[in-house]
């Protein structure tokens, strides 16, 4: 069974959950630019696939840019 490349996982191309992230700030002025990513950890590493020829796993690190739009000054 082929599990791909942990180092790269693949994405869910059905995604049923969708997340909202409301992101504010009380600077002395409005942003001029606002950026967002997110990061994902494995909790329960006896779920990833044994690499057979190094005798561990594979943990995936990755993340992914989230746009965000600007409500107003502060949000």
């Amino acid at each position: 069974m082929t599990h791909g490349n942990p180092k790269e996982p693949a994405k869910n191309p059905h995604p049923v959950k969708r997340y909202e992230i409301t992101a504010t700030s009380h600077t002395p002025g409005p942003w001029d630019v606002i950026e967002g990513n997110v990061g994902y950890e494995v909790i329960n590493k006896d779920c990833l696939p044994m690499n057979s020829f190094l005798g561990q796993q594979d943990v995936p690190n990755t993340g992914v840019v989230v746009a965000m739009t600007r409500v107003d000054d502060h949000t």
